[in-house]
Formats: C-alpha cells, sequence, structure tokens
C-alpha cells in the first residue's frame, strides 16, 4: 500500500510540473489547447500519432458531410430554457433523476432532457455560417493538429445543432470538466447568449483531465474543489458551491468504513485487479465497502 501511495504522488507531482509550464491562457481556444496537451500526457506518443494520423481523413469526411447535410436543416424545433446533457446508458436506472441545484430549478423552468452517451458523431446536421465563421478562427491559430481539430469541430456541430433545434438560455452538463472542448464550447454558447453549465457529479481528485477547464458556471459541492480545481489553473469565477439533496438525507449509520468504492462499468479484468486492491487493504486491518453507482440507488 505504501508503494502505491509514493506512485500516486508521484505522478500528481509530475502533473503538477507540467501544467504549471504554461502561462495562464489569454483566452478560451488557448485554455482548450492547454487542456488538451495536459490529457495527452496520460497517453502514451503512440496512441497520440494514431489518433492525429487517423483525424486528417476523418475531419475531412465530417466537414464535407456535416456541411452538406446541413443544408436540408434540422427536422425538430422546440423552444425550452435549459438544455439538460445526461452522459447515461440506456440500461442505468432512474433516466429521469437529475440533482440539479436549486438555483438552476428555479432559474429556468422549462427543461428538456437529452441521453448523450458522449460517443463521437463524425456527421451531424447543426453547420450554420456562425459555426463556419468559429471554426476558420480556430483552424487558423492550431492548423496542425488534427485530432484536436476533429473533436472541437465535432462537438461544435453537436452544440450548434442543439441551439439552433432549443434556443435554450442553457445547456446543462455532468462529467463535461474531463472534455478539453468545454472551454470552446462555453465561449461559442456565450457568444450566442446562453450559459454553459457544469454540474459535480461525483469524487475529484487531481488530474490533468480537469486542467485549465471553463464553464459559465461549474456547481461543485464545496470549496475544497474549487480551491482544488485553482491549483491546476481553473478560474475561480466560474464555481458556486452547492449541496446536492442526495447529502441531506438523514441516514443512520451502522457502519464505518476505511474506504467505499462505488462501481462504475468496471470490465472482468478491472474487476479483479480492484478485488486485489481491496484484499490488500483488508489485509492490513482496513474495512472496505463495496457499492453499485450512485443512479443504480
Amino acid at each position: 500500500m505504501g508503494s502505491m501511495k509514493i506512485r500516486l504522488e508521484k505522478d500528481v507531482d509530475e502533473w503538477l510540473k507540467f501544467i504549471d509550464q504554461y502561462k495562464m491562457p489569454r483566452n478560451d481556444l488557448e485554455r482548450s489547447r492547454a487542456h488538451y496537451l495536459s490529457i495527452n500526457i496520460l497517453e502514451s506518443k503512440w496512441k497520440q500519432l494514431v489518433n492525429n494520423l487517423l483525424a486528417i481523413p476523418a475531419l475531412i469526411i465530417s466537414f464535407v458531410f456535416c456541411c452538406f447535410i446541413s443544408m436540408f436543416g434540422l427536422r425538430e424545433k422546440k423552444e425550452v430554457e435549459a438544455i439538460g446533457l445526461i452522459d447515461l446508458s440506456s440500461k442505468v436506472a432512474n433516466l429521469d433523476t437529475l440533482d440539479l441545484p436549486d438555483e438552476i430549478i428555479k432559474r429556468y423552468h422549462s427543461f428538456q432532457k437529452i441521453y448523450d452517451n458522449k460517443r463521437v458523431h463524425l456527421i451531424s446536421r447543426g453547420v450554420d455560417f456562425s459555426v463556419l465563421v468559429y471554426w476558420k478562427e480556430i483552424v487558423k491559430k492550431y492548423p496542425f493538429c488534427p485530432y484536436m481539430l476533429l473533436l472541437l469541430w465535432v462537438h461544435l456541430v453537436k452544440i450548434n445543432k442543439i441551439i439552433c433545434m432549443y434556443n435554450p438560455k442553457a445547456i446543462i452538463s455532468t462529467e463535461s470538466e474531463n472534455d478539453f472542448t468545454s472551454s470552446i464550447i462555453s465561449e461559442f454558447c456565450e457568444r450566442n447568449n446562453i450559459k454553459n453549465i457544469c454540474i459535480m457529479h461525483g469524487e475529484y481528485l487531481i488530474t490533468p483531465k480537469h486542467a485549465f477547464v471553463r464553464f459559465s458556471e461549474f456547481f461543485v459541492w464545496d470549496n475544497f474543489y474549487v480551491t482544488q480545481f485553482e491549483r491546476i489553473r481553473c478560474i475561480k469565477q466560474q464555481f458556486k458551491v452547492y449541496e446536492p439533496k442526495r447529502f441531506k438525507l438523514n441516514i443512520i449509520k451502522n457502519e464505518i468504513y476505511f474506504l467505499t468504492y462505488y462501481l462504475q462499468s468496471e470490465n472482468r479484468n478491472e474487476l479483479i485487479q480492484l478485488k486485489n486492491v481491496l484484499r490488500v487493504f483488508y489485509e492490513n486491518g482496513y474495512r472496505c465497502n463495496l457499492r453499485s453507482h450512485p443512479r443504480l440507488t
């Protein structure tokens, strides 16, 4: 267990040194770029090379077909005040549950939920003049970053499609802090007088996956997380602290555990590794609890 702790601390130190080498980004495009480079710390050079090579034809195909099918317009148009992008599998229960801050509920009266599994759709309606103008600015700044450009493109098209279909005042999501396109999406939304809002959905540790990210508003559970995000170069002004309703339940705790692990969607090999790690804790006198994902409870 001691070696695991040392390894984790060494990783965090290396991540922070890498993040600290950047000057504070001057705009959201630079912020997304810094976020993208920070995430790449966790990827091998080989994978980065393959991603960039595959992204070149994928970007060309996506651009041509997205522009073509967008000429035929959108089939559905419905005005709502807020759109909720929820990253849920259809196999997960309680699809209608989204623990929103009271401030959000009071501010937006009509709410449309879109269940988004975060898969990248290369071809989608959603291209208009505003996207093309904004896209030109991005390509001009970073013309030789095909994989980054591909993901920025498909996310812009997806968000613009939502804007055209629903004309919302806000787009609300969870788990978007891991997405380096979030800062650019925030700026694009704000150009259209729309807020891009993120809601904290689970425990956060320091990771390069969150570095530099910016939203119009970012709701977190405690000031501790504000300090943590500031350390990885996120703007403090975006954060708002709220207490989720599920934390206000009056639950009598009969058992005390050293840690509780909530299952995600682990495969067999990951479950075996998890069992071995928990066994190390148990053999050293630490009681552990294994629970299903909170969405299933």
